[in-house]
């Protein structure tokens, strides 16, 4: 990680912000196909007694850890769902630049199974695509990076791709 300033114009006006640059990470999020439908799995989790904000599954990589192996990791430590390797469609890098530049993957998987729940603070909520895509417009995602990747899987929907 390394953490930087900068001056930046905005509006006409200087201001400094503190920029930081984290390491790789990924989000993945399980889908389902139901009667014409698509389903997206995402977690519910509990903040703030009571607080709940949506995200998807995700993390960043381990040492010498590649993107699959931390989808596969972080599915298996977050919500107990077992997924292969050849299981999981890579949409490619995205990164994400507010004031943290984060190189992030994104991957969604049709094939996978559930075993068993893992942490109690964290509910994994069956949602259809149209859902998920008005809680980002209503801005119920708690994390940057799962709100692109709804959003992506609403473009690829919408072109017939998924």
């Amino acid at each position: 990680m390394r953490a930087w300033e900068e001056l930046v114009e905005e509006g006409g006006r200087k201001a400094r912000f503190t920029f930081v640059e984290t390491g790789p990470a990924m989000d993945v999020i399980p889908l389902e196909h139901d009667g014409g439908n698509i389903f997206l799995y995402l977690i519910q989790e509990e903040r703030l007694p009571g607080i709940y904000e949506l995200k998807a599954v995700g993390g960043y990589n381990r040492s010498g850890e590649n993107y699959e192996e931390c989808a596969i990791r972080k599915l298996r430590e977050e919500v107990g769902i077992t997924a292969e390797k050849e299981w999981l469609v890579d949409l490619g890098r995205m990164v994400g630049f507010t004031v943290i530049k984060l190189p992030i993957r994104f991957f969604y998987t049709f094939r996978w199974r559930r075993d068993r729940a893992v942490n109690p603070r964290v509910k994994l909520v069956r949602m259809p695509l149209d859902e998920a895509v008005q809680k980002v417009m209503d801005h119920e995602f708690g994390d940057e990076s799962a709100v692109l990747a709804v959003l992506r899987l609403y473009v690829l929907e919408t072109k017939g791709q998924l």
